[in-house]
């Protein structure tokens, strides 16, 4: 679709704003999605967390069960959210963090690479564009797998 677009609008400045136009009601509707169920029950909030279940079973059309939810939190023990130094805090974690983020820029350089030579192929660009990117579709579900 970007390539058919970039073909019918040649201006790249024009063509970034109808890209990114419609990410923008996702932004506004973003202060009116509800707080994760799971994250409010770690926080103890277990009444939010009912009012929450309560809607989604409403807009299913479905009956909530009565029975109340148990606070994860009652026995006095307080689950530890996580943070980022716990990524580095063993070896074992360590190694295993900065081989996945060498992965993820070898794979991001080596996909930015060839979609950004795909223009110098030769021929039409927008086409070796488009063709690379249909490409793209049986590639993922292969490396993705069923």
């Amino acid at each position: 679709m970007l390539a058919g677009l970039a073909y019918g609008v040649r201006d790249w400045r024009i063509l970034s704003i109808i890209c990114a136009a419609p990410g923008l009601p996702s932004l506004l509707a973003w202060r009116f999605t509800p707080e994760s169920s799971r994250y409010l029950l770690l926080k103890g909030r277990v009444t939010e967390t009912e009012e929450i279940l309560r809607e989604i079973a409403a807009t299913n059309k479905k009956e909530y069960p009565e029975e109340p939810l148990s606070n994860p939190n009652a026995d006095g023990k307080v689950q530890k959210l996580g943070d980022f130094r716990d990524l580095f805090r063993t070896k074992k974690m360590l190694h295993r963090t900065l081989v996945s983020w060498y992965a993820w820029f070898v794979n991001g350089m080596v996909y930015y690479g060839v979609s950004f030579s795909t223009p110098t192929l030769g021929g039409n660009m927008y086409l070796n564009f488009f063709l690379s990117s249909i490409i793209e579709i049986p590639a993922n579900y292969v490396g993705i797998g069923p």
